[in-house]
Order: C-alpha cells, then sequence, then structure tokens
C-alpha cells in the first residue's frame, strides 16, 4: 500500500499529514559519505522490496515476508526466527559495528567492505530490505525489585541504555546496522523502535509505531504453521562476508570504540509525573519544542 501509493491518509488535529514520508522508511536507509550521508530510497514503479532483515548474534539474515502480494503469516515469521536462532547459536564477527562508528570512518570502511561482491550483495539485501529486526537474546536482562522506590525509573534507565547502543559491543551493539530504521527485541520481551529522523517528521514514525502496538494483541499466538505452509517455506538467507584482515582491524577498532563510549555514558532516566503534553499544549506551546528548550537549558 505504501507503494502503490493507496495507504489512507492520516491526520494530525484533522488536518491530512504528508503521506510520502512513508515511502522515507520502508526499504531505504543511509549510505555512508565524508561530510554528508546520502539517503537511498526505493523508487516508485521498480520492484518492491518483499524482505525482511532479521539479525541474531551478529548474524544477519533476509527472510522473505510477502507471498503472492500477501504478508506471510505469524506462524512462518515465528518458525522463520526459530530456525535463525538455532542456526546462529555462535557468534559471527560483528560486522555491523562497522556503521556504529563516525560516520566518516564508516565511510571509509563502506568503500572497503563493497570492494567484495559477496560484501555488496550482503550490504544491499540490508540496505533495500523493508525493515530490520534485531533480537538481543545477548543483552543483560533487567533485575526487577518491584519494592524499591526507584523500580520504575532503573527499568526506564535500562531500556533506554539497550536503545541508544544495545549495551555496547561486549553485548549486542554488533548485531545492529545503524543506517536501517529498525525495531529491537530483548531477552525480557521489552521492545523499542530505532527511527531515522533526518529526512522525515516524528509523527510519521509514530503513526508506524502506533500501528504495530494496535496490531500486536490481534495475534494469534497458538497459530500453527500448516504442512503447505512449511513445505514452501524458503530456506534461510544468511548474509555472508568476505573480511580481509584490514576489515578485521577495523571491526575490532570499532568494537573498542563504541565500548569506551558505553563506558563513558552517565545515564538516569528520573519519571516525570507533575503534567504532560496535555498542559503545555494548554499553554499554547509545541511539547516538542518544550522539552528541547529544557535539553537545551539543562545542558548550557
Amino acid at each position: 500500500m505504501v507503494f502503490r501509493e493507496t495507504l489512507p491518509v492520516e491526520k494530525i488535529n484533522g488536518r491530512p499529514f504528508c503521506m510520502s514520508q512513508r515511502l522515507r522508511i520502508f526499504a531505504c536507509g543511509r549510505i555512508p559519505r565524508h561530510g554528508m550521508d546520502d539517503y537511498d530510497y526505493q523508487p516508485l514503479g521498480d520492484k518492491i522490496a518483499k524482505h525482511f532483515i532479521i539479525s541474531h548474534n551478529n548474524t544477519f539474515y533476509a527472510i522473505d515476508v510477502i507471498r503472492n502480494d500477501k504478508v506471510i503469516s505469524f506462524a512462518e515469521i515465528r518458525l522463520q526466527i526459530e530456525r535463525i536462532i538455532q542456526d546462529s547459536s555462535q557468534a559471527e564477527p560483528p560486522v555491523g559495528m562497522l556503521t556504529m562508528t563516525d560516520r566518516d570512518t564508516w565511510a571509509d570502511n563502506y568503500k572497503l567492505l563493497i570492494q567484495n561482491e559477496e560484501n555488496y550483495r550482503s550490504w544491499h539485501k540490508i540496505h533495500r530490505a523493508i525493515f530490520c529486526l534485531y533480537l538481543d537474546r545477548q543483552a543483560p536482562q533487567f533485575q526487577a525489585n518491584p519494592n524499591h522506590p526507584d523500580n520504575k525509573n532503573d527499568y526506564f534507565t535500562h531500556l533506554t541504555y539497550h536503545a541508544i547502543g544495545a549495551f555496547g559491543s561486549q553485548y549486542c551493539a554488533g548485531n545492529r546496522w545503524a543506517d536501517k530504521s529498525a525495531y529491537f527485541l530483548g531477552p525480557g520481551g521489552n521492545y523499542g523502535f530505532l527511527g531515522e529522523h533526518s529526512n522525515i517528521d516524528g509523527a510519521g514514525t509514530n503513526f508506524s509505531h502506533i500501528f504495530v502496538e494496535n496490531y500486536m494483541p490481534t495475534i494469534d499466538t497458538d497459530q500453527k504453521c500448516s504442512q503447505e505452509d512449511i513445505q514452501s517455506i524458503s530456506f534461510l538467507q544468511k548474509l555472508r562476508w568476505n573480511l580481509t584482515p584490514e576489515l578485521y582491524q577495523q571491526i575490532q577498532q570499532a568494537s573498542q570504540l563504541n565500548q569506551d563510549a558505553i563506558d563513558n555514558l552517565d545515564l538516569y532516566v528520573d519519571m516525570f509525573s507533575d503534567y504532560g503534553k496535555e498542559f503545555i499544549k494548554s499553554k499554547k506551546m509545541s511539547p516538542d519544542g518544550y522539552i528541547q528548550n529544557l535539553i537545551q537549558l539543562a545542558y548550557y
């Protein structure tokens, strides 16, 4: 519906929202360049991408999720995820760490990476994927203490560390591909969304997130794959990389820089409930602008 431009028009405060921004969410991504990245979109009229990328243990897989113009069943997706987890029990070299460095360094390593034809095919498969899902099963679980007054703050602090850097290269940072919008899923069932914001309003990605939130309760999690479905499921498409000694060295350097940055991050989330966005709007102010001004005031 997105690429055929038949998606129903969404509205904000009764006004139509520019639906072209939907084209900037799916099957697209950044391409690292010196000075300023490129952002490459799925062109209208081109063959529409039909695959998802799922990563686990630093290993990336392409999963075809559209068959005969229909999304495959939840049971099929679950079966493929089970196969992926089983197939990637041993961690691969964290190629994704290359995308977690500063952009100029990644631009240099990107050129080095795609010199190899197989590497280019793997990169392009990720780049043109509808979306990515990171299975961060190696992330540390939150140690809940419901009776402690700061338990809620501690929990959201834990989730924010997960979202910002996947707890560093010692845990799940190599499971990410920073040029793509994606969902990540932690071992406790917590999940989050990592979205591009340089070329799209926050409302566009928020609409997508609301759709996911509303759709999840409707899924029949007891659904089983039919024998016909099992026979039609394709083999796992594991993305493979040919890594030179220089690339291995760059991955190690990126991993160390990433872990140093995470270790240097001092973060605490304090849940504020005295008032919310409705109070801010009642004062004729934008909640987004209000919070951004608070952040700048606190920083400076």
